[in-house]
């Protein structure tokens, strides 16, 4: 029986090579199999219809922000959150962000703002006859639907996020509670997207921007009660 000394180079160089190519063709065989099962996670038309959502939703952030809708929400909403703010921090002498959160008007304040946001997404549309050309194009109802309230839902996001500067005072002045705020802050996003998601229903009935607004908050103010 031979030993390792008495196998030729050549032979024993062979047999390493092809050692090397079976390990490496067992890597690829790995790593394809992993990637296969990855593709299997996140299907191909789940990812043509999140393009297609965030494609409408790019499209009508930029209708907002070619239009002074975008700029007059997001100033009114700032200069009232700031007077509530302010109001409690000089009259009353609290440095603190419950007045903001807890109060009657800011509650009151976001059932207008949301249904203000959307009552142009889909009455637009329908007034300008562009709707039906929108529901002809290789896209799903939900896919517009989403697409736009996620623009809203962006919209006013930029709007909290300036909103921060309230939070950034409180913490010069004084401890800041971060749990509360944090919370106070998802809290009142998540009611004015309760109310942005009624709005967009609203503007879905007619073709005037002013009656989905109108019928939006009543509905809004109702549910409220």
């Amino acid at each position: 029986m031979e030993t390792i000394a008495q196998i030729p180079q050549d032979i024993r160089d062979k047999s390493l090579l092809s050692l090397k190519a079976e390990q490496l063709e067992s890597c690829l065989s790995l790593i394809h199999i992993y990637f296969g099962r990855l593709r299997k996670l996140v299907p191909s038309e789940e990812k043509l219809t999140m393009r297609k959502m965030s494609t409408i939703m790019r499209r009508e952030l930029g209708a907002y922000f070619n239009s002074p809708i975008a700029y007059v929400v997001i100033s009114v909403f700032l200069v009232l959150s700031a007077f509530l703010f302010f109001n409690a921090l000089f009259l009353q002498q609290q440095a603190e962000l419950r007045e903001l959160f807890d109060g009657f008007w800011t509650t009151l304040l976001v059932a207008i703002l949301g249904p203000a946001i959307t009552m142009r997404l889909f009455a637009e549309e329908r007034s300008n006859d562009t709707l039906e050309l929108l529901l002809t194009m290789p896209v799903t109802d939900w896919d517009i639907v989403l697409g736009k309230y996620f623009a809203a839902l962006v919209l006013f996001g930029y709007a909290m996020l300036a909103m921060g500067c309230f939070a950034v005072t409180v913490a010069f002045l004084g401890p800041l509670d971060k749990g509360a705020a944090l919370a106070g802050f998802v809290g009142l996003y998540l009611t004015t997207a309760t109310y942005m998601a009624i709005g967009l229903m609203a503007s879905a009935f007619t073709k005037n921007q002013i009656v989905a607004f109108l019928m939006s908050v009543t509905m809004g103010l109702l549910l409220w009660l």
